[in-house]
């Protein structure tokens, strides 16, 4: 009797392994489906909650674009463009870390004065593309992908004009689930990474060579400065044909006065140790400093400016606000120190926000700046 019973437990055990096994089979099966859709929904929300990851150098800058997406009438028909307004250029890049590349599409009203829209759309290839991004009524409007997978604008600020002169970026934010305006970390020789870009690919013909010394890029900024063409400038740091970062100090004066000194720090176009140009990212005078606003703050007039410098007649010194023009559209004086100004400013710009500096400039014997850049809203 034993032996029959024992056969039946054995049977009743592998039966019962095999359904165990089927059930965890199914639940991984599961498990990779619900994975996959909820990618899927996040592309189609255009709203991922992951951190943004780090693109590889293969992914960086523009791709080409896929199958149909290529093609301008294939936009058309996506977005219902009709009378004078056409799709005149798109073009494709991984700005999300979804799955798949996204398009930048460029439609022109030639009977507006040459208005622009700018859209970029996720999901591409399915039926219907997820629109992630718009920006309206650029006049004479240009739009781009960048070399970081940002994308550049270019408008004329007003009718008078008849060359984009405001420029503006804009990256994909995984957090807000939406593109916001960024502020390119340079100030001089460029304000924006649409000018950058532009100047690197002057400079690459052999025009401005001067764009690839830092001590003359330095020397060429004095003026903004507001320093005398003759200040001693001298390399501190880095400025070699592979260096990807300079310190340059500038003097006050011929004989090399260290109580006005400024520091200059540079760095290469994109990082770029192979012939790129360099981009003064951060001007200090000695023994002065901002504490707000930080740089890349968005700020809206009036504005609080914070810092702290030596006292000259109970003053620290002067603030200004310069858009991106190096026009100052506003300024006022810091007393004591640390100081906390309220200064208000007037946008040249209304549309949006545009990139500027916020320097203070200490007064005594010789102008010593110290710059944040930061985004002028208007």
């Amino acid at each position: 009797m034993k032996k029959p019973i024992l056969s039946y437990c054995k049977h009743l055990f592998a039966g019962a392994s095999v359904l165990l096994l089927l059930a965890l089979l199914l639940t991984a099966c599961s498990s990779n489906g619900a994975s996959a859709s909820s990618s899927l929904n996040m592309v189609g929300r255009v709203r991922s909650d992951a951190p943004q990851a780090p693109l590889s150098q293969s992914t960086l800058g523009p791709q080409a674009c896929p199958g149909k997406t290529n093609n301008l009438s294939y936009w058309d028909n996506i977005i219902r463009t009709s009378g004078d307004a056409k799709v005149e250029s798109v073009s494709c890049a991984k700005f999300m870390t979804s799955p798949g590349l996204q398009a930048l599409v460029l439609v022109r009203h030639h009977s507006t004065g040459s208005i622009a829209d700018v859209y970029v759309y996720a999901k591409i290839l399915s039926h219907k593309p997820a629109r992630i991004f718009k920006l309206s009524g650029l006049l004479h409007g240009k739009a781009k992908i960048s070399v970081y997978n940002t994308v550049l604008t270019a408008q004329a600020q007003n009718s008078s004009t008849l060359v984009p002169d405001l420029f503006r970026e804009f990256k994909w934010s995984d957090g807000a689930g939406a593109f916001e305006q960024t502020v390119f970390p340079g100030m001089f020789p460029d304000m924006t990474r649409y000018q950058a870009e532009a100047d690197q690919a002057e400079v690459n013909q052999g025009h401005q060579p001067w764009k690839l010394d830092a001590l003359d890029t330095t020397k060429s900024a004095l003026g903004l400065f507001k320093r005398d063409w003759n200040n001693p400038v001298t390399l501190v740091s880095g400025g070699g044909l592979h260096d990807a970062h300079a310190v340059v100090r500038v003097e006050a004066y011929p004989q090399g006065s260290g109580a006005f000194a400024i520091l200059v720090k540079l760095s290469r176009l994109e990082g770029n140790t192979h012939g790129g140009i360099w981009e003064i990212v951060a001007v200090q005078g000695n023994r002065m400093s901002l504490t707000a606003p930080v740089n890349g703050a968005l700020l809206t007039s009036p504005t609080i400016v914070k810092g702290s410098a030596p006292l000259f007649e109970a003053e620290a010194g002067v603030v200004e606000i310069l858009d991106s023009h190096n026009t100052r559209i506003g300024s006022a004086i810091a007393t004591g120190s640390p100081f906390s100004v309220r200064v208000s400013y007037s946008s040249s710009f209304h549309g949006g926000a545009q990139e500027g500096i916020v320097s203070l400039y200490y007064q005594s014997g010789a102008n010593t700046p110290f710059m944040v850049k930061v985004l002028l809203g208007a």
